[in-house]
């Protein structure tokens, strides 16, 4: 990660609040993220062993290095351009990374950290005594090997009294996607920036919005869908083993089989039609008008894309409807526009989808001044650094929602109804934010 200097904004949340509103007219309420400038990190436990030299243990000493272990010292003498080396790390980790030299004669700058362990090659700083800092993610052709390469040969020496290496964490976030050799993150405690790298796959982070909300029982009946005790209806063709309390519907022309896994969760195949759904038919629960409530669904082993529901039948009082493409979990809140028996729906719209459904759940979300409400929210968000590509918000639910794209200040309204919100990668990219405001507008 580059060390970049930080613009400091020191403005509190009320004046933060009067600046942003003026221009767009909004009244905000109060920020919802926590640690949104990220200026919270955690640092981890030490991952180098004898990284004080009080033993050579765990080094691998090329040409010209030595340990004394008495004086807790590592050198190299300058005889030869050789490498010191560990193993054993977990790749592409957020890390900080401190190299203490006690002494140094060499004329120029001759010791590195080298780009396969690290994403980019780090070059120690040339001082006769240095504490050298820094902040990245090893992911490097070879990530799980620490090397230090010194290129001197003029024996002039250098003479390091530590080296730690520490994992970083992002506090009060959560990371998205899956860290890679091309999908990363680094986090900065020095300067508070994040940066997010990506290849094209998925990365990111995340926070949930509704953390601290309470919510009244399960109201969908038998939510993970359990049990063989439930049945088929409607003009179609279909067989096989229903959720207890659930009932699958069909049209005309419509086919399709169900099944239980070995987990009891139900399993649907449409194999033909246009028009197969399961929803819960007996133990429906009455839902309160202007009632707010939380909604989910959780989805493996999806093919094609499915609708997910909540109605009362047949094209009434249909509180959303939403399509779904990926497998995972998925979370909406909507304020019930009615008093009506309600229930979960699962849409199958085409020949050749299926999916695995472990859970639907509806429940009343009980807290008083409920944390998360569904609606607009205004966000504040400053990019640093744009190397490459763009950000993007997003929630599992509401999909894409916004891009974020080039240095400076961005702002603008979102329609929240998950409160999952994510900043992530949108597509390949280099970019480090150093700051995400989020006010609900009132």
């Amino acid at each position: 990660m580059r060390q970049v200097g930080l613009r400091r904004v020191t403005l509190n949340d009320v004046e933060m609040h009067r600046i942003f509103l003026d221009p767009v007219n909004l009244n905000l309420g109060e920020q919802v993220l926590v640690n949104n400038r990220f200026a919270s990190m955690t640092i981890g436990s030490e991952l180098v062993t004898n990284g004080d030299f009080s033993s050579a243990t765990g080094w691998n000493l090329g040409s010209g290095w030595s340990i004394d272990t008495v004086l807790g010292t590592m050198t190299h003498d300058g005889t030869a351009k050789s490498n010191t080396t560990q193993t054993g790390f977990t790749a592409y980790q957020a890390i900080k990374t401190e190299i203490i030299t006690d002494s140094n004669d060499q004329t120029s700058n001759k010791a590195l950290v080298r780009e396969t362990f690290l994403q980019n090659k780090w070059t120690l700083s040339n001082n006769a005594s240095a504490i050298d800092v820094n902040w990245e993610c090893n992911a490097g052709t070879e990530p799980t090997i620490f090397s230090i390469r010194d290129t001197e040969e003029n024996t002039t020496s250098r003479v390091f009294s530590s080296i730690s290496i520490k994992p970083v964490t992002l506090d009060s976030w959560s990371e998205i996607g899956t860290r890679t050799a091309t999908e990363h993150l680094c986090y900065d405690g020095d300067q508070a920036l994040v940066n997010i790298f990506s290849g094209g796959a998925q990365i990111g982070i995340t926070q949930d919005l509704s953390d601290g909300d309470t919510y009244g029982s399960e109201l969908q009946p038998n939510s993970d869908l359990s049990g063989t005790a439930g049945g088929h209806d409607g003009t179609g063709s279909g067989s096989g083993a229903v959720a207890d309390d659930y009932t699958i519907y069909s049209n005309v022309g419509d086919v399709y089989t169900s099944s239980k896994d070995g987990n009891d969760h139900q399993v649907i195949t449409a194999t033909s039609g246009d028009n197969v759904l399961i929803r819960a038919t007996a133990n429906r629960p009455t839902l309160s008008s202007g009632t707010l409530y939380k909604a989910s669904i959780t989805l493996s082993d999806l093919t094609g894309s499915v609708d997910w529901l909540v109605r009362a039948s047949f094209g009434v009082n249909v509180q959303f409807q939403n399509t779904i493409t990926s497998a995972g979990t998925y979370t909406l809140y909507f304020i019930a526009d009615a008093s009506f028996s309600a229930s979960v729906y699962l849409l199958l719209l085409d020949a050749g989808e299926s999916c695995t459904i472990s859970e639907m759940s509806i429940k009343e979300v009980t807290t008083v001044n409920p944390v998360f409400e569904p609606g607009g929210y205004y966000y504040s968000i400053g990019i640093e650094n744009d190397n490459a590509g763009s950000l993007k918000l997003s929630t599992p639910t509401d999909g894409d929602l916004a891009v974020i794209d080039n240095t400076g200040p961005h702002t603008g309204v979102i329609s929240l109804t998950d409160p999952n919100i994510q900043l992530e990668a949108n597509g390949a990219c280099d970019v480090t934010p150093s700051y995400f405001n989020l006010y609900p507008v009132i």
